[in-house]
């Protein structure tokens, strides 16, 4: 996670900010209203300062805690491999090391969902503690800020609530407003053409906080991203990889029929409706660009879901002339997340820099390693998206109808 006719001036008491109106913007009138004082903003703001408070010592007892059993679990190994090699002097041995090893499973299980927990707790924390926003302000009167969502290089997504929609939403908070202004654009023309697949968003406005101007972008609050769900739940099953890739190939060809590619396709900009269906929306456009576009050598992208293309090119004269284009770039994002999904980590392994995962990329000739067993057909989706080549890459088109035919 890292997030136009007729003119509207929206969400700001003193410098008012120019923005397109859409379907999705609240009108004038509603503005002018959540200019008003509300009495209940001191009040959750009170009450999210004690959630802040409990999630930090939450976080300490969670860390302590994982100490402890880490200890324990050590040692009940410890015993699990004694009895184990202990000669057996009755016929109820084997049933007893049976039942030490299924407990022993279980307890490693509680533990790790734990241990991941602990970790997307200490992110959060680490987050927000080093935020400029951490005092929870209430921006422009009309949001207060609650948690944050996620941070980035250049902007950190919150959860706020809206004291004009009485509702819970995600702010984008930039202090670049011009990037802000384009992103909202990309996002407004995406949301419009294929509002199935896209993140809503209701707002763009500017704000002033501690002498400094930021643009503020509002959006519904989703449960997580694809990110913290593949975290939090592991490798998925076929079919639900399948189904996750099939909803993001869907978007993308919405998005390259409509001459626009994303640019930027990682499950931190995957959000997820829910976690039990597992219906996915796209977000964060800032880096969209159209699909012809020629790649952009080594910036404006997540080194992790980048081509090889990105990272193999002296200059971007170089990329233009040997005719990359974005569209193949997002066939490559696809891929990787379609791996992740299956097998829990990155095609190209292990690797701790940008320069170790380029070095990588040298070596790599389109033969990938499937640590589990998997479908011919999810191997042919892996394989093609994955290619070296950009124009070997299939078209989200075809993507799209690889992945609706049963594997």
């Amino acid at each position: 996670m890292e997030i136009d006719d007729d003119i509207l001036e929206i969400w700001t008491e003193n410098d008012l900010v120019k923005t397109t109106m859409s379907s999705t913007t609240m009108s004038a009138s509603s503005w002018q209203q959540g200019a008003q004082h509300d009495d209940t903003v001191p009040e959750l703001r009170a009450a999210y300062l004690q959630e802040w408070d409990h999630m930090q010592a939450q976080l300490q007892s969670l860390g302590q805690s994982l100490g402890l059993r880490r200890s324990e679990l050590h040692i009940e190994e410890l015993y699990l491999e004694k009895v184990s090699s202990t000669p057996a002097t009755c016929g109820e041995h084997a049933a007893t090391v049976a039942a030490l090893q299924a407990d022993l499973i279980r307890k490693k299980g509680i533990y790790k969902g734990d241990k991941i927990k602990h970790s997307q707790l200490h992110r959060v924390v680490a987050a927000q503690t080093q935020s400029i926003f951490a005092g929870l302000p209430c921006l422009n009167g009309l949001l207060q800020l609650r948690r944050i969502l996620g941070r980035g290089a250049m902007s950190e997504v919150w959860q706020a609530y809206c004291t004009l929609s009485k509702s819970l939403v995600a702010v984008k908070i930039c202090p670049n407003t011009s990037v802000a202004e384009r992103e909202y654009m990309n996002h407004q023309m995406i949301t419009d053409r294929m509002p199935r697949y896209a993140v809503p968003v209701r707002s763009l406005a500017t704000t002033s906080y501690q002498q400094t101007s930021f643009a503020l972008m509002a959006m519904d609050c989703l449960a997580c991203d694809l990110s913290d769900f593949l975290e939090t739940n592991g490798l998925c099953s076929p079919p639900l990889a399948r189904h996750i890739l099939q909803q993001l190939a869907m978007a993308t060809v919405h998005m390259h029929r409509n001459n626009m590619a994303h640019c930027d396709l990682k499950p931190g900009n995957v959000l997820v409706v829910d976690t039990e269906s597992v219906t996915l929306r796209l977000t964060d456009f800032h880096l969209s660009r159209p699909k012809t576009d020629a790649v952009v050598v080594g910036t404006n992208a997540s080194p992790n879901y980048a081509p090889p293309e990105w990272f193999l090119f002296n200059s971007t004269r170089e990329s233009e002339l040997a005719g990359t284009s974005y569209d193949k770039f997002d066939m490559w994002g696809l891929g990787v997340i379609y791996y992740q999904c299956l097998f829990n980590r990155h095609p190209m392994g292990t690797f701790t820099s940008k320069d170790e995962l380029r070095q990588k990329l040298q070596a790599y000739q389109g033969v990938l390693d499937f640590p589990t067993p998997i479908s011919d057909a999810d191997k042919t989706i892996l394989t093609r998206c994955l290619q070296v080549c950009w124009d070997q890459r299939p078209s989200a088109d075809e993507v799209l109808h690889m992945v609706s035919r049963p594997a």
